[in-house]
């Protein structure tokens, strides 16, 4: 991710009118994926500690999450504002919560091999080039304890698009449905994913996991530009 990027994530998530907008009119599928990581989640008995890369203001985490038996929910986002907020999530969870204002690619290096039951990748990973994200899914296998799983959930492309075709794809689904934004707030909602995103086909980024020794364990959601699957080490 470039300093151009970052400036463009963190700035979107200073916009909190914004992303909150976002939130309640569920335009990202969040409800959706949220139900789907607790079912995966509960099915797998996940315990331990969880990490979130690039967690916002953790809605998503707390929504599925918050009432796993957890022992420690790492966060990691740029925004020192997502991360005041998220912290107003956790106060009165019994998860204990650590919040760390960094860029991925300078924490993961910095965790200890096998140290987590669960990463969630949602909605970040597609801000890095294709070479980084192959790097930071070699990180995420490194992080994840044997038995622990990695849920990756992102905007995709199709296999005929181009990242700059996939996102005027998108950009024209967000005026046509995203009808609850005030007009400034759409364009910088579009503006952001000009800037920012490099999302990936399914396929890519399964293969790429599979790569970096995660193998697919279950599709959680699929959706014509939103999608997130499961991952497990490979044995």
């Amino acid at each position: 991710m470039d300093k151009e990027a970052i400036d463009s994530v963190k700035a979107l998530f200073e916009q909190w009118e914004l992303y909150d907008a976002v939130i309640q009119h569920d335009y990202m599928q969040h409800e959706t994926l949220a139900a789907a990581i607790v079912e995966y989640a509960q099915r797998r008995n996940v315990t331990g500690r969880a990490l979130d890369l690039g967690c916002g203001d953790s809605y998503l985490a707390s929504k599925s999450l918050g009432k796993l038996p957890l022992t420690e929910y790492v966060g990691v986002d740029l925004s020192e504002s997502a991360l005041s907020r998220a912290e107003q999530r956790w106060m009165t969870s019994p998860i204990g919560a650590t919040l760390a204002q960094s860029d991925l690619a300078t924490f993961l290096p910095q965790q200890t091999e096998a140290s987590f039951d669960l990463v969630l990748g949602s909605y970040s990973i597609h801000h890095f080039s294709q070479s980084r994200k192959e790097w930071l899914l070699e990180q995420i296998r490194r992080v994840l304890k044997p038995t622990g799983c990695f849920v990756w959930s992102d905007v995709v492309r199709t296999a005929e698009e181009t990242y700059a075709e996939s996102v005027e794809r998108l950009a024209t689904r967000m005026r046509t449905e995203w009808d609850q934004l005030s007009s400034r707030q759409l364009e910088m909602a579009i503006e952001h994913i000009r800037a920012s995103d490099f999302p990936e086909t399914a396929a890519w980024m399964i293969a790429a996991a599979e790569t970096a020794g995660l193998q697919l364990d279950v599709p959680l959601m699929k959706k014509p530009h939103f999608s997130a699957f499961a991952f497990v080490p490979r044995g």
